[in-house]
């Protein structure tokens, strides 16, 4: 079985590029624990969290939805939901599938 590629493009492309990092890092300089996160305005505790035996970002920089600015620092987990929710509504207007069955 082929390797599935999750992501296409750059970062640069996607729109993580250096000014996204750079801005990352500057926020993540000036974030204090409990600062609310830009999306939901609950507190961010913590910056890192470990998954799998790794250290992961806790804290994402959000963009806005047609990725021409950023919305802020933002817990990863708020970040990732809003993206999934985006793209889950892109694709639920996607022609599916026609069974081949009659029912």
């Amino acid at each position: 079985m082929a390797a599935r590629v999750r992501w296409q493009g750059t970062t640069t492309a996607r729109g993580y590029g250096a000014r996204h990092q750079a801005l990352r890092r500057l926020l993540l300089a000036r974030w204090r624990p409990g600062d609310p996160c830009a999306r939901c305005g609950q507190p961010m505790w913590q910056r890192w969290r470990t998954a799998n035996g790794r250290r992961v970002t806790a804290i994402d920089l959000g963009h806005t939805a047609d990725r021409t600015g950023w919305t802020g620092l933002e817990h990863a987990a708020c970040n990732r939901a809003d993206g999934a929710r985006r793209g889950n509504s892109q694709r639920a207007g996607m022609q599916r599938w026609a069974s081949a069955r009659r029912w």
